[in-house]
C-alpha cells in the first residue's frame, strides 16, 4: 500500500506510546515525519495502520467529501460488543442517518435550558459534601458528577431504585473497560472465555447482563410514561419516529442508551477535569472568570450562563489544548482516495488527529500556552479547530457538552471557594479513549462563597 512514512518500531512499542504516552508520542511522530504519517498499534484479523494527519488543507478535504464514499463503523469494531451493533459509533449508511437524524434534536434547544437546570442541582449536591472543607481529586470528582449528569439526562426517572443502581454499575463497568483488564478482553478474542465470575470474561459477560436488564425496564417505564411528565431523552425516543413513521425497537433503543451513556460521560468529565486544571494554574483567568460569573446576578438562568464570551472562550481554550479525543472518527473510503500526494487503497483507516491540529503555530501562536484570549480575538475555520469532529460523524451531543461544561464550571467557580492543593504541573493519562489529568490533581474546598 502507498501509504506516508511512519514509525519502523514493531507495533507493540508503538502501541506502547499510544497507550502510555500519547501526546509525546504524537509530538515525536509530526516532529520526524511531518503533517501526515503511518502509525501501527495492532496486527492482524480487523487492524489496520493508522493514517493521522493535522494540515488544516487535507483535514478539509477529507471532512467535505462526499460521506456516502466513505465508512466509520468497521473502524471502532472493538466496541461493538458492548454498545451493540445499532450504535451510531459502529454503523453506517441508512442506520446511522435514521438514528443521527432522531437522537440529535434532543440534544438541542429548549431541550438544553431543562438539563442546564438539572445539571446545576446535581453539582451543587455533589459539592456539598465539601461544605465543611476537604479536598477532592478533580478527575474521580468529573467522572462521577459527569455519571450522575448522563444518567439524569438520558434515562431520568433519579429516584427510581434502577436508575441508581444503573449509575453504580455503569460508573463501575467503564472504570474497568477503560483499565487494562477491559481493554485486553474486548480486543484479544483469545481472552473472551467465560472462566468463572472471577475471570475477565466472565465479570464482563455478568456486567453487561445486569445493565442491560436495568436499561430494558428502564425503555418499558419510558414507553408507558406521557411525554410531558418526562423530561428525559430516552422517554423521547422511544415516542419518536421517523419520516415513515417507524419508531426505534427495544433493543435499538438499549445499544444507543448504551452509547450515550459512554459518550456523553468520559468525554465531557475529562474536559471539566483539564478546564479546572488550566484555570487553577492562571490565576488572573480564574479571577476574570469569577467577576464575569458574578456578574450575572444571584440567580442567573442556564442559557445566561451558556452564552457567556469570556467563559466560552476558557472552554474553547482547553478543548483545543487537551481535546477529549485526540483524533476524529476514523474514515475507511470504499474507493481509491487521493489525500496530499497519496492515493489510499479502499478501507484505508484515514484519522484527522485533533491535537495536532490544534497545536500548529500557524494557526495557533505559541500553541502550548493557555490563551483563551485567542478566541475572543480570531474565529476558527471547522478545519483549524474540530474539537468535536466533523461531517457525519460530529459528536451530536457537542451543544449538550459544552453546555455542561460551562453550567458545571459557572456554579463551582460561582458557589465554592477552591483553590489548588499543589501547584506542581501534571501530565496527561489516558483513560480508555480520552485524555485526562491524574488522580493525584486535586483542589482543596474552603466552604460556600
Amino acid at each position: 500500500m502507498n501509504l506516508p512514512p511512519g514509525p519502523k518500531s514493531h507495533w507493540l512499542v508503538q502501541y506502547r506510546g499510544w497507550a502510555q504516552r500519547p501526546l509525546e508520542f504524537l509530538d515525536e511522530c509530526q516532529s520526524r515525519y511531518g503533517d501526515i504519517f503511518t502509525i501501527k498499534i495492532a496486527e492482524g484479523g480487523r487492524h489496520r495502520p493508522m493514517v493521522l494527519f493535522s494540515d488544516p488543507a487535507m483535514v478539509k478535504q477529507l471532512l467535505t467529501a462526499d460521506v456516502k464514499n466513505f465508512e466509520s463503523g468497521e473502524g471502532h469494531d472493538s466496541m461493538r460488543s458492548y454498545v451493540g451493533e445499532n450504535s451510531l459509533l459502529v454503523s453506517d449508511g441508512g442506520l446511522h442517518r435514521k438514528h443521527r437524524n432522531m437522537i440529535k434534536p434532543q440534544f438541542y434547544g429548549e431541550h438544553l435550558l431543562v438539563y442546564g437546570e438539572r445539571m446545576r442541582n446535581l453539582c451543587d449536591e455533589e459539592m456539598a459534601g465539601y461544605k465543611h472543607g476537604g479536598s477532592f481529586s478533580v478527575r474521580q470528582f468529573m467522572q462521577r458528577l459527569s455519571m450522575r449528569i448522563i444518567v439524569d439526562t438520558v434515562v431520568g426517572a433519579k429516584d427510581s431504585a434502577e436508575t441508581q443502581e444503573l449509575e453504580v454499575r455503569f460508573a463501575r463497568f467503564m472504570d474497568w473497560l477503560t483499565a487494562m483488564p477491559g481493554h485486553l478482553a474486548t480486543n484479544v478474542p483469545a481472552i473472551q472465555i467465560p472462566l468463572g465470575p472471577l475471570s475477565p470474561w466472565g465479570y464482563y459477560l455478568r456486567e453487561t447482563a445486569a445493565i442491560d436488564t436495568l436499561i430494558y425496564k428502564s425503555i418499558a417505564h419510558a414507553k408507558k410514561a406521557q411525554l410531558d411528565e418526562r423530561y428525559d431523552v430516552l422517554t423521547m425516543l422511544a415516542h419518536a419516529t421517523d419520516q415513515e413513521g417507524i419508531g426505534f425497537t427495544d433493543k435499538e433503543l438499549r445499544d444507543e442508551v448504551v452509547t450515550l451513556l459512554i459518550a456523553g460521560h468520559e468525554t465531557v468529565a475529562a474536559a471539566m477535569s483539564w478546564a479546572l486544571y488550566y484555570i487553577h494554574r492562571h490565576p488572573e483567568v480564574k479571577e476574570k472568570l469569577i467577576a464575569e460569573i458574578e456578574s450575572l446576578g444571584e440567580n442567573p438562568d442556564s442559557n445566561s450562563i451558556y452564552k457567556l464570551p469570556y467563559l466560552t472562550a476558557v472552554c474553547d481554550e482547553t478543548l483545543r489544548l487537551r481535546p477529549s479525543l485526540i483524533v476524529a472518527f476514523t474514515r475507511m473510503p470504499k474507493e481509491k482516495f487521493s489525500l496530499d500526494k497519496f492515493e489510499f487503497e479502499p478501507r484505508t483507516n484515514l484519522m484527522p488527529c485533533i491535537y495536532l491540529t490544534h497545536h500548529r503555530p500557524s494557526i495557533f501562536p505559541a500553541p502550548r500556552e493557555f490563551r483563551p484570549e485567542r478566541f475572543l480575538e480570531r474565529q476558527y475555520s471547522p478545519y483549524e479547530y474540530f474539537p468535536f469532529g466533523g461531517s457525519n460523524r460530529r459528536c451530536i451531543g457537542a451543544a449538550y457538552a459544552q453546555y455542561e461544561m460551562k453550567i458545571v464550571l459557572a456554579t463551582i467557580l460561582r458557589n465554592w471557594k477552591i483553590a489548588r492543593k499543589n501547584l506542581t504541573s501534571v501530565n496527561a493519562r489516558r483513560r480508555g479513549i480520552t485524555i485526562t489529568p491524574p488522580d493525584s490533581f486535586k483542589l482543596e474546598v474552603f466552604g460556600r462563597r
